[in-house]
């Protein structure tokens, strides 16, 4: 683990575990299966503590939802959200932000 400094050599402070997550990620899926691994990868890879992804399935058709489900049991910064019908993009992306602490 790399610990950032400030240009004075000393530590950069990192958010309290208490206080729970500083940057949300809210992320709109359906019907990108083929891609939604690399992306989940790519976002909770990232170095910076204090991160939490929400993810809404917008009532995805093809195995988004059951992809989401078997990370989220993997991470718990990964929440997960399924719709029963499909909304589009924004509304989705409204309806995760609604949920987001950080």
């Amino acid at each position: 683990m790399t610990t950032q400094q400030q240009s004075d050599g000393t530590p950069v402070p990192g958010p309290t575990p208490s206080r729970g997550p500083r940057i949300s990620v809210v992320l709109p899926v359906s019907g990108v299966e083929e891609y939604l691994a690399g992306c989940l990868d790519s976002v909770l890879g990232q170095p910076v503590a204090g991160v939490e992804v929400i993810a809404v399935d917008d009532a995805s058709p093809d195995r988004c939802g059951e992809i989401l489900d078997a990370r989220a049991r993997e991470d718990t910064r990964l929440r997960v959200i399924h719709l029963t019908e499909s909304v589009g993009p924004g509304p989705a992306r409204n309806l995760g932000l609604a949920q987001a602490t950080g």
